[in-house]
């Protein structure tokens, strides 16, 4: 005999399976919704590509208002030298006599630095201290035909970087806007001799920029620090290497001044000079001309 449900017994299990397929149910809208939630992080709906870069965005736009980000960031070595003038020398080799080797122009790897200025500060390195050496500066134009040049006798220095402000001598001249320059420095260490095969030469190139009449009214108003910003936007090499090194004078103990120096001078590898003391070295006009 085949057993038969009481209709009690057929509603309560319907019910219980309806029961049953609605928590079910219920049960799976959790995980649909976090599928549907997931949908942005497919390829096609990057949530991170949205939220990171918008992040990054703001911070690298914070430190690009620091002068220190962008004298890291300036391409100081792009600029390079006319084809037609003699190849620019950084680095004097070493001599014989009294002049050391590694005397080395605070410029960048191409050898030419940009400037705004009509007679700008050309800066170099000196290993070891020297006594009563002549120092001939020579300015030439693109052809190498000399526009200008001056002996000076420097007297007793210890070893450091020392700075030639072209602006102290009246008679040097303007340098014109647009056009490149190449100097030359000669080192006589022993000037009683006339044998230049001792001497040291280093050389470099300057092109002379224009600034506009806003630039030049916000360097005017702003502090020797913050015009940093500024040269650094328009890599003006000459201007950044004599503010810095007029801040570290000024500021021998300020360890962001400091750090600014080597950043600098890393750029354009010369980060063992960094921490070389900057010197005062008096130059005066020599009776020996040579």
């Amino acid at each position: 005999m085949v057993p038969t449900a009481s209709p009690q017994q057929i509603i309560t299990t319907f019910s219980l399976a309806f029961f049953l397929e609605i928590v079910a149910n219920s049960l799976m809208l959790p995980v649909q919704a976090r599928s549907i939630h997931a949908v942005p992080m497919s390829p096609l709906f990057p949530v991170q590509s949205v939220d990171f870069p918008l992040a990054t965005t703001i911070v690298q736009a914070d430190n690009q208002q620091t002068p220190r980000s962008q004298l890291s960031q300036t391409e100081w070595n792009n600029f390079t030298p006319p084809s037609r003038g003699t190849p620019g020398r950084r680095e004097g080799a070493g001599t014989r006599g009294r002049c050391p080797g590694g005397v080395t122009a605070l410029i960048p790897t191409s050898t030419l630095g940009r400037t705004a200025l009509e007679k700008p500060t050309i800066y170099y390195y000196i290993p070891t201290s020297l006594e009563t050496v002549l120092v001939k500066f020579e300015l030439l134009d693109e052809e190498d035909d000399t526009l200008y040049e001056k002996t000076l006798e420097m007297k007793e220095t210890k070893a450091g970087v020392i700075g030639l402000d072209l602006s102290q001598y009246e008679d040097a001249p303007t340098l014109e806007v647009n056009k490149n320059y190449h100097w030359y420095l000669t080192i006589r260490c022993e000037p009683d001799t006339f044998d230049p095969s001792g001497d040291i030469v280093i050389n470099g190139w300057i092109n002379r920029v224009a600034l506009s009449p806003n630039q030049l009214q916000a360097l005017e108003s702003e502090q020797p620090s913050e015009r940093l910003n500024l040269y650094a936007e328009e890599a003006l090499w000459y201007e950044t290497v004599s503010t810095l090194a007029q801040l570290r004078l000024s500021n021998p103990e300020d360890t962001v001044i400091q750090q600014r120096w080597a950043e600098l001078l890393n750029s354009v590898g010369l980060g063992d000079i960094a921490p070389q003391p900057l010197i005062s070295s008096e130059l005066i006009q020599s009776t020996l001309e040579q």
